[in-house]
């Protein structure tokens, strides 16, 4: 597994919108807020950028992307915002420089796409907030906090509170995942996950439940629940049913349904995904995870 070098202050994070358009004034106040803390911060010319929902045409964040990707210069480059459309272009994208020079690449949700390729590749990124999103949580927040933490190579644990839920145990292995329905998505293509011995960290947000049971009944009929070594399910939001779509299942229930015959520890409500607590997590990378009822912990070795 490659993991790209680490950061210092003075080095240079780029800010890219690989999906739909990012506020200007949100991507300028986030821009302060990262260059007092030392860094040098560059925006990509697409990310305010709009056609129909994207920030520019697909050729163009082919091409902004590209050039971040093979400007040796740059240390990481930082989601703008979510949105659909990464997958749009992800194809069209050549990673032979990026592999030669790796950097961190940061995101969520929809960039779960571009996560997926680099397991392929077998490189480390940050699953954590978008850059829009530093302007709203502030410096101080620990959604802000972790995602630094890991690129200076300041690598802590994360405890959060249990649930009765969770099926308590300790493992290890290599820490994978991200969006669920992007997961999903990826399924019968090139960068379809991987989940052989790896601990699979999944969220996602304003699905029905019904939506939420297909996607893990798609994981398990594909054999990704099948060999994990441990299962974390982020804070997912649930998107209010009509009398006629009530499904009746929680999304606990509709978890432990579909990996009962499975013996490794499951946690659930972990601090990741589109709530207030979004911490950021070095994929492709190894972790114990600890699962009790009434506690969890996730380390990084």
């Amino acid at each position: 597994m490659i993991t790209p070098p680490y950061l210092k202050k003075g080095s240079i994070i780029a800010v890219v919108a690989t999906a739909r358009t990012a506020n200007e004034q949100q991507i300028e106040q986030s821009k302060i807020i990262l260059e007092k803390q030392g860094f040098h911060v560059v925006i990509s010319s697409n990310v305010s950028h709009v056609h129909h929902r994207f920030a520019g045409e697909d050729e163009e964040r082919i091409r902004c992307f590209q050039s971040l990707l093979d400007d040796e210069t740059i240390d990481a480059i930082w989601l703008a915002r979510g949105g659909y459309g990464t997958v749009r272009i992800l194809d069209s994208i050549d990673w032979t420089k990026f592999l030669k020079y790796p950097k961190w690449l940061i995101g969520f949700s929809d960039f779960t796409a571009v996560h997926l390729k680099l397991q392929q590749l077998k490189v480390a990124s940050i699953h954590a907030c978008t850059f829009t999103q530093v302007q709203r949580f502030g410096v101080a927040n620990e959604n802000i906090i972790t995602v630094l933490e890991i690129l200076l190579n300041q690598k802590s644990n994360y405890t959060f509170a249990g649930s009765l839920e969770n099926k308590p145990g300790t493992s290890e292995g290599n820490l994978v995942g991200g969006n669920l329905s992007l997961i999903c998505n990826s399924m019968g293509t090139a960068t379809q996950l991987k989940t052989d011995d790896c601990i699979l960290m999944l969220e996602d947000c304003d699905e029905y439940l019904y939506h939420y049971d297909r996607m893990f009944s798609q994981l398990h009929r594909a054999g990704l629940l099948q060999n994990l070594k441990g299962l974390i399910i982020g804070k997912s939001t649930i998107k209010p049913e009509p009398e006629e779509l009530y499904f009746g299942f929680s999304l606990e229930e509709i978890v432990l349904h579909y990996c009962e015959s499975f013996t490794y520890p499951i946690c659930f409500n972990a601090p990741m995904g589109h709530t207030d607590k979004n911490y950021a997590f070095a994929l492709n990378t190894n972790h114990v995870l600890a699962v009790e009822k009434n506690e969890v912990t996730i380390t990084p070795y």
